[in-house]
């Protein structure tokens, strides 16, 4: 996926998230991941469901999805709609 895929988002958004999940001990730390895990958080400015994941051999990311809501009225992940949150190389 290239960058210019990604959504541009206020800064302090992205680290309004940040600061969110160091709040509930979230860990950034690539050896805290066997593969790839989601989590969710809820901000002012809506829900984000998060991947926790490696998109390649050396690297940890961690992308921000954000909901939307159905025809049934129920809160899904927007799959065109992202950013990345956090990416480190190991």
């Amino acid at each position: 996926m290239s960058l210019d895929q990604y959504v541009q988002v206020d800064p302090m958004l992205r680290a309004k998230i940040i600061v969110e999940l160091s709040r509930r001990k979230i860990s950034f730390d690539p050896d805290q991941y066997d593969y790839e895990e989601w989590d969710y958080v809820e901000m002012p400015e809506g829900g984000f469901d998060l991947n926790f994941w490696f998109p390649d051999a050396k690297t940890f990311a961690v992308t921000a999805y954000f909901m939307t809501t159905d025809d049934t009225g129920e809160s899904v992940r927007d799959n065109t709609k992202f950013f990345r949150l956090f990416e480190k190389e190991f």
